[in-house]
């Protein structure tokens, strides 16, 4: 719906008119925008299409190639799935599996995604810095005020996110923020006559006020604000001439929408079949206990059995499908392996495990030679589609390290005390700069090789769960940076 009646063009443009004048600003805007709609936005391809329609051609008139600035829209975009506060549809599955309420599995997920796009955005910073690229012209941009005086259509993301916080089902903060995000979109339109947008408004609001004082329950109201949204809209687009697009985008966001719901429900099924047929058989069990024999407590190789599985399956299955197969298959190796070798609570590892395992299920479509999410971008950029994706998986190295740094430190899942996640929160974003630093190969000047291997293995250092490699990590870190620092403002010695 928000794609159909405005709010993600609003959402890009926005971003574009903040950003496009800061160095790098189109793939700026990209990743900012992406990070937006990912809140509100489960599907990788669908933010591709919405967002990389605007930035990708504004990236390639701004002088980067079109390999980089396909990549920059697909990294950015898949990272939505893994953006609370709607993440993907695999996620709401993972709140069943695990029998928490899905305010969990976004709580968790908020420390992780803010990872992924600091280190998706210090990469583009680097990488318009190596290629020496400036920025877009002020007077070429929308002046800001304009969005800013329409800053009311992005309500619906802080109230989707309250109300989840606050424990309200998921269906029922969507159907709720629907009709705010409907209600906004009707007085955003600028082509639609006030006695129309005044007309929509008031017939809403005194249903809404009926349906409240007739003491009808709170859920109910949640749920029929939404499908009366909805109608309405339908309605009034068939009456008033100048509204007939907003009734048109209304049926076809309808249309959409159950057609996705309708491969969402078949793969949950088929999953669901596939989950019998394992735990009947007892293939899970003995999978399970290869998996653990083969890693010879070794919890670290577990999850390299798991990432490689997930990606690997990834090629041929959608994401909620390939959560739901890995989750039966590995997560609970997983869970075992850091519940009875490393003392981990059993909750916390079944979190860590499964969110480890969604992760790399989201990831498929960022990784070659199937992802979807690369072709969709490549189309745009006009780039060749491996280039493309190989390119996109070095912007996106961070994401593929980010599951293994919160499976073997749940401090980054909010697991653990004050201390103990401030100082991995910290520590993970050093580590992704110095990460970013040694695989682009840039920070003030061009970085040797040498230097270039050292921020990596700092940043492995500052990623682990041990405080010796920790130490390591920060000495190195700092070190490099005080050298690269001098260097720019010294000259070398």
């Amino acid at each position: 719906f928000l794609l159909r009646i405005g709010v993600g063009r609003y959402i890009t443009e926005f971003m574009i008119s903040a950003f496009g004048s800061r160095s790098g600003g189109p793939a700026k805007s990209a990743v900012v925008a992406s990070a937006l709609m990912g809140t509100v936005s489960g599907s990788s391809v669908a933010n591709v299409l919405t967002t990389g329609t605007f930035t990708i051609p504004l990236m390639k008139r701004s002088g980067y190639p079109p390999e980089i600035a396909g990549a920059v829209e697909p990294t950015a975009s898949t990272g939505g799935q893994l953006m609370p506060p709607i993440m993907g549809a695999a996620a709401f599955i993972m709140a069943e599996f695990l029998g928490r309420p899905y305010r969990d599995i976004m709580i968790a997920a908020v420390i992780p995604a803010l990872i992924y796009y600091s280190g998706v955005y210090i990469f583009i910073d680097l990488e318009t810095k190596r290629l020496g690229l400036k920025p877009i012209p002020k007077e070429m941009l929308t002046p800001l005020k304009q969005f800013i005086k329409k800053i009311y259509m992005l309500a619906p993301i802080p109230l989707i996110a309250y109300e989840l916080l606050i424990g309200i089902p998921p269906q029922y903060a969507a159907l709720s923020s629907l009709s705010v995000a409907l209600l906004a979109a009707w007085i955003a339109q600028e082509n639609i006559r006030l006695s129309t947008k005044l007309m929509y408004t008031l017939v809403f609001s005194m249903l809404m006020l009926g349906m409240y004082f007739t003491g009808i329950r709170l859920e109910q109201i949640f749920i029929l604000s939404g499908v009366i949204a909805i109608l309405l809209t339908i309605i009034t687009g068939l009456l008033a001439k100048e509204a007939k697009f907003m009734s048109k985008a209304a049926i076809e966001a309808v249309i959409e929408a159950g057609q996705t719901s309708i491969s969402v429900m078949l793969a949950a099924s088929v999953a669901g079949m596939i989950q019998g047929v394992l735990i009947l058989t007892g293939l899970i069990t003995s999978f399970g206990y290869m998996l653990v024999n083969l890693a010879a407590g070794n919890l670290f190789l577990l999850l390299i059995f798991a990432m490689a599985f997930s990606l690997v399956l990834g090629m041929g299955v959608p994401t909620t499908a390939n959560y739901v197969i890995t989750s039966l298959v590995c997560a609970p190796a997983v869970v075992f392996a850091a519940h009875e070798w490393y003392g981990v609570d059993m909750s916390v590892a079944m979190l860590a495990a499964h969110m480890f395992v969604f992760y790399f299920a989201v990831l498929s479509f960022l990784t070659p030679p199937i992802c979807v999410a690369v072709y969709a971008a490549a189309s745009i950029a006009g780039s060749e589609p491996i280039r493309t994706a190989l390119q996109a998986m070095r912007l996106g190295v961070v994401a593929y390290l980010v599951p293994f740094a919160f499976a073997l430190n749940p401090a980054l899942l909010l697991k653990g005390t004050p201390g103990q996640i401030l100082s991995s929160v910290i520590l993970a974003m050093l580590g992704v700069m110095a990460l970013s630093v040694g695989v682009e190969g840039y920070l003030f000047r061009n970085v040797s090789w040498f230097k270039r291997i050292l921020f990596i293995g700092g940043a492995v250092g500052l990623l682990s769960p041990l405080w010796t490699l920790r130490g390591i990590g920060i000495a190195v870190v700092l070190i490099l940076l005080f050298i690269e620092w001098r260097a720019k403002n010294v000259g070398p010695s």
